[in-house]
Order: structure tokens, then sequence, then C-alpha cells
């Protein structure tokens, strides 16, 4: 259950990172893992982990929480990939 409870936290925390405005400037200036729910789901839980699981559970913690991001990425892509593919649909050609 504790294993279900902090990947879910580490979810949490990666998708504020990856897609909050409160990072956005970061994001932007910072490396690009920072916008991948799948890179930095792994690397933020990889480091979180250690604090409530035994070391043999944190890399499968890391995977179980790089999964999520990456379904969670899949099902709800961010907003401004939805307003990029909206505007290249509503061009006209010239």
């Amino acid at each position: 259950m504790i294993l279900f409870q902090v990947s879910l936290a580490c979810l949490g925390l990666t998708l504020i990172v990856c897609r909050s405005k409160l990072f956005a400037g970061i994001r932007q200036r910072g490396p690009k893992i920072m916008q991948c729910c799948q890179c930095m789901g792994f690397w933020v839980s990889f480091l979180i982990s250690p604090y409530f699981l035994t070391i043999e559970f944190c890399f499968l913690n890391a995977f179980i929480t790089s999964g999520l991001g990456y379904l969670t990425n899949r099902q709800f892509p961010a907003l401004s990939t939805i307003k990029e593919s909206q505007s290249w649909l509503t061009k006209k050609p010239t």
C-alpha cells in the first residue's frame, strides 16, 4: 500500500514540475528532461522514494512512476500540445 501511495505522490510532483505554470520559466531555461513526464517521473521517484521505501523498492517505484507519467501524458496531453495541434488545423494555406 505504501508503494502505491509513494508512486502517486511522485506522480503528482512530476506533473507539477512538468505542466504547471509555476515551473514554466524553469522548464524553458532548464534541461529538456523537465518537459517529459516519463523521464522526470523516473528521476523524481528515484530521489524521493529512499525516504519512504527500502532500496529494493526504489527502482520498482521509479519504473512505476515513469509508466504512470507516460500513461498520464498519453491519456491527458498538456494543454499547450492541444492548442498547437488545433492552431495547425485552423491555419489557412497561402
